[in-house]
């Protein structure tokens, strides 16, 4: 959710403003586990929020950790990612970059459910079973659309001319999740994020030996996944072209070198006007060599 802007790595001036590709960094991972840690703990002991105890740990969340590692906190916008860096033409991460934020996430949820087992009892943990009437077919498609709601948005966030800080980007998020959590959170979990319903669904297996549920969070982590790829595509083919089209003065693209912006292009600079004069200068010498 990091709002960078449009590099062009194809211009000389730009090849070593910063790397095209971005290799595994531990902070960034350290940052990514500790905020899933913190949403999936909130989870389990926030009563007082209710279903806003989460959005608003995203809301805070987002701003905090932003600037380290862009703010994920789900491994299927990490996904979406691998697409967005490649469409707005930013360093890529590489798979191993991209598989090491989902497993710190997985890692952050994984480590607070086994907090919540034995601090709180034993069958505390969130289950991933859709509500009564609700068929697994049914719940997959709420988490599709909830994953595919939530990489659009991201991908607005993501674009270089949002110019959107992070702060703003959590209240946003913060309105989406209570929205969803009000809509269908009783129906399928209202997960939306492939780390939490993965973790719940190890430590179901690990703890109760559950395996239906770990077939359920297999199927619900499909889902959520196949949401980052479509929102891509509606947001390439339909979302970026309306909201930015190329000739909009917000898409005019700069480069940064050395901490100073300038036009892509450079302005053409006007004739030397000594010619002109020159010019006017050798006709008036030829009139006055005629008449003499």
């Amino acid at each position: 959710m990091r709002n960078d802007r449009v590099r062009n790595h194809a211009d000389p001036r730009q090849a070593d403003n910063l790397p095209q590709t971005k290799d595994v960094e531990f902070l960034p991972c350290l940052a990514e586990g500790f905020a899933t840690f913190c949403v999936y703990t909130v989870i389990h002991f926030c009563k007082l929020g209710g279903p806003f105890g989460p959005p608003l740990m995203f809301m805070l969340l987002v701003p905090l950790i932003g600037g380290i590692s862009g703010g994920h906190i789900n491994p299927a916008v990490t996904f979406l990612f691998h697409f967005l860096e490649k469409h707005h033409n930013q360093p890529r991460a590489t798979n191993a970059r991209i598989y090491s934020y989902m497993a710190a996430q997985i890692a952050g949820c994984l480590l607070s459910g086994v907090l919540v087992h034995f601090v709180r009892y034993d069958d505390q943990i969130v289950k991933v079973i859709p509500a009564e009437g609700v068929s697994q077919i049914s719940g997959c498609l709420y988490e599709f659309i909830g994953t595919f709601w939530l990489c659009l948005v991201v991908c607005h966030f993501a674009h270089p001319a949002a110019g959107r800080d992070a702060l703003l980007n959590g209240f946003v998020l913060f309105f989406f999740f209570s929205c969803t959590t009000i809509s269908f959170g009783a129906k399928s979990g209202d997960f939306v994020n492939p780390a939490i319903t993965m973790a719940t669904g190890i430590l179901q297996v690990v703890f109760h030996g559950d395996m239906e549920q770990f077939r359920t969070a297999i199927m619900y982590t499909a889902a959520q996944f196949l949401g980052a790829p479509v929102a891509y595509l509606v947001y390439r083919n339909y979302m970026s072209v309306a909201l930015y089209p190329e000739d909009s003065p917000a898409v005019e693209k700069k480069v940064v070198s050395n901490d100073i912006e300038r036009p892509l292009i450079e302005l053409k600079k006007p004739e030397r006007q000594e010619d002109d004069y020159t010019y006017g200068r050798e006709e008036n010498l030829d009139y006055g060599k005629r008449d003499a």
